[in-house]
């Protein structure tokens, strides 16, 4: 099995994938920290990490490969002191992908409707941000990843049947959710429609990505990419190093040399 493109160099083609995958990335990473900048770090390292092994798999393991990582990254930071301290003072906070806030102004019909599902999308990211870690990557990465359960129990080292009994009390935490804070427009969704309705809503999280995040995630990519290609600095040192002790040893001999100096 061909690892890469032959026809196109390493980089580029980690470079194209890891393009197609970031903002879901981000998105994953944010909904699990509930902070922006703690998802970028997050997705940084997971990144860096990944483009070590990129190499040595084919270009279909790729995806489930990086998710798995990131999800492994995830976790570490989870149980890291400053994580605790942090998601201690977010724990009744709800991320919102996109803030959205009606006006007092009438609305039209069409506008009512557009408020309404603004403020059901903002609650169901609530939900989703609160699910139990494991429970939250497993719907992530079936619902809109596209990954089935004995994909994700390979990839995450669980047995499958762990993996399904995550993916059911996921769903049924978010029909929990919808029931407790009273989301008219969610309570009557069957599974396949949460679902449905999860996938669409993550989709769009992902397009909405501001300029400044947009940034910050191709320089992530072009750090991690770097590794391909060490800039040879240790190599300049050491040149810069022995062309000083040159110079040093021929200054020394010509004052050694020099009349008067014997």
């Amino acid at each position: 099995m061909n690892k890469t493109d032959k026809s196109s160099p390493l980089s580029d083609v980690l470079d194209t994938f890891l393009a197609s995958i970031e903002t879901k990335a981000f998105r994953m990473a944010e909904l699990a920290t509930r902070n922006t900048v703690d998802a970028m770090d997050v997705l940084e390292f997971a990144t860096r990490q990944w483009v070590k092994k990129a190499a040595l798999s084919s270009e279909e393991e790729w995806k489930g490969q990086f998710f798995a990582v990131l999800c492994k990254t995830i976790n570490d930071f989870e149980r890291s002191d400053i994580s605790l301290k942090r998601r201690f003072n977010l724990r009744n906070e709800t991320v919102c992908l996109q803030d959205v806030e009606p006006s007092d102004r009438d609305l039209s019909e069409t506008e009512a409707f557009q408020a309404e599902q603004a403020k059901l999308s903002q609650e169901v990211i609530g939900a989703i941000s609160h699910l139990a870690l494991p429970q939250q990557q497993v719907l992530l990465m079936n619902v809109w990843l596209g990954f089935d359960d004995h994909q994700i129990a390979r990839l995450l080292d669980e047995p499958p049947l762990i993996i399904s009994n995550r993916f059911k009390s996921a769903i049924k935490g978010l029909h929990e959710a919808f029931f407790e804070d009273d989301m008219a427009s969610a309570k009557t969704m069957t599974d396949e429609q949460v679902e449905l309705f999860v996938h669409h809503l993550l989709d769009e999280s992902a397009q909405d990505v501001s300029y400044a995040q947009q940034y910050q995630l191709r320089q992530i990519r072009l750090y991690a990419l770097r590794q391909l290609h060490p800039q040879p600095i240790f190599k300049w040192i050491v040149v810069i190093g022995l062309m000083g002790f040159c110079l040093f040893v021929f200054w020394w001999l010509s004052m050694s040399g020099a009349p008067g100096n014997f």
